[in-house]
């Protein structure tokens, strides 16, 4: 039985897989292959599955499923950086990369960014990376067109227009607007504004 300890402290994912409460009977295991911690690594070098969406998508009846490596490593994250190497990838840089996905391929809309994940699943990080690192689709899409030069300049436009008037640092604050990037481009508010003064 469990100890209540014990499940505060154990990994997450083993976590979820608890069934406690339940009375849990002998499960059948014949025909049940297991695999060994070698031929689980071989398995992902020689197919090149590093995302768990690449091996359901692949792998056929019979061979390794998430949760064999689950059960061997503990995690299906450590089984890649032990079949691949440790990717030596700060959570920052990792954020950038997908922003400047974002930015890069125009993914401005939940949908195109669904569509282009199904597209290219190699290049393109997951939903539930998504969620994992930024809470919510949103919060990624408005961090990209904070650090699009190009976007920042549309949006500071349509206010312009909107409120009729050259906004000033207030509107755009109030707005969710960041134009740090553009004003040090242009080297002032002021300089931006005459660029723009004929775009509007």
């Amino acid at each position: 039985m469990w100890k209540v300890d014990d499940i505060y402290n154990m990994p997450a994912q083993k976590r979820k897989r608890l069934r406690l409460g339940k009375s849990r009977g002998r499960y059948a295991v014949e025909g049940k292959r297991s695999f060994s911690r070698e031929r689980l690594l071989e398995f992902l070098k020689e197919k090149g599955y590093k995302t768990r969406d690449a091996l359901r998508a692949g792998r056929v009846k019979g061979e390794p499923n998430s949760f064999d490596y689950e059960k061997e490593f503990g995690s299906w994250q450590v089984a890649v950086n032990e079949a691949f190497g440790v990717r030596n990838e700060t959570e920052e840089k990792r954020l950038r990369y997908m922003v400047k996905c974002v930015i890069k391929f125009d993914l401005w809309t939940w949908r195109s960014y669904q569509e282009a994940r199904v597209e290219a699943p190699t290049v393109i990080p997951s939903m539930h990376e998504v969620k994992k690192l930024w809470g919510s689709y949103a919060n990624m899409r408005w961090t990209a067109r904070m650090s699009s030069f190009k976007k920042s300049l549309e949006d500071y436009l349509k206010l312009w227009r909107r409120l009729g008037r050259k906004p000033d640092m207030a509107d755009c604050e109030k707005h969710g607007l960041n134009m740090d990037r553009p004003i040090n481009h242009f080297g002032s508010k002021s300089e931006m504004d005459s660029f723009l003064e004929g775009k509007k």
